[in-house]
């Protein structure tokens, strides 16, 4: 029972984290009157939305361990799961996102390639960063990360609101687990070749055709 509060502790935080920062995002987009962001300012946004949910992770973890006295590393791998699973659910929503613009633009296939690496390189970095706070305390120990924390905390702590988010954090954690073992057999399977329905290479003229090869259709193009 521990352990299961643990983990809906930190689905909460997800939640309330990820409510502050689609706020955060909406102000930030008012200001600058909704001009498409650079791949310097998006990576940085990133960068830092992952920052803190490494950050506040490890706080809920090192929060936990404080309170209960458990000396053993139960609530720290159960936290580098959670976080893990998280993380993945999170990127699939925005690979699907891409795989639409894809689909709906000429969105490349080598630019949906060169995300899916960056969102690597985000997972792991924010993986090793959530253990290098676990195992150093000090690191969490900052201005930005305790206003954070508070937030939620405040939020959480709210009439009607906290238990509107309780509530749903339930629901929350099933479809963290769901997506996320999803997304994992995803990457730890080869992918086939020409499964991805929005791709573009895949058109009428590249099928196979029972027809004569002299015959062809109206819309094909003859030179």
């Amino acid at each position: 029972m521990k352990l299961l509060g643990f983990l809906f502790d930190m689905g909460i935080v997800f939640i309330i984290l990820s409510l502050i920062w689609g706020f955060f995002m909406l102000i930030l987009n008012l200001l600058t009157a909704g001009e498409r962001k650079g791949i310097f300012e998006e990576n940085l946004l990133k960068s830092a939305n992952y920052y803190l949910l490494a950050n506040l992770s490890a706080m809920v973890v090192l929060g936990r361990v404080a309170s209960t006295g458990v000396t053993h590393y139960g609530f720290q791998i159960a936290g580098l799961v959670m976080l893990y699973l998280y993380l993945v659910s999170k990127q699939e929503k925005q690979q699907f996102k891409i795989r639409m613009q894809r689909g709906l633009s000429n969105f490349s296939f080598n630019s949906e390639r060169r995300n899916k690496t960056l969102d690597t390189i985000y997972l792991l970095v924010t993986l090793a960063l959530y253990a290098a706070c676990v195992m150093i305390p000090e690191m969490v120990d900052n201005g930005i990360n305790r206003w954070f924390m508070g937030a939620i905390v405040d939020i959480k702590d709210t009439p009607i609101i906290g238990w509107i988010i309780k509530f749903i954090g339930v629901f929350f954690l099933l479809n963290i687990f769901v997506r996320g073992i999803i997304q994992t057999q995803k990457l730890t399977q080869p992918k086939a070749q020409n499964d991805d329905p929005f791709d573009q290479n895949q058109s009428i003229g590249n099928q196979p055709n029972k027809e004569d090869d002299d015959d062809f259709d109206d819309y094909e193009i003859v030179e």
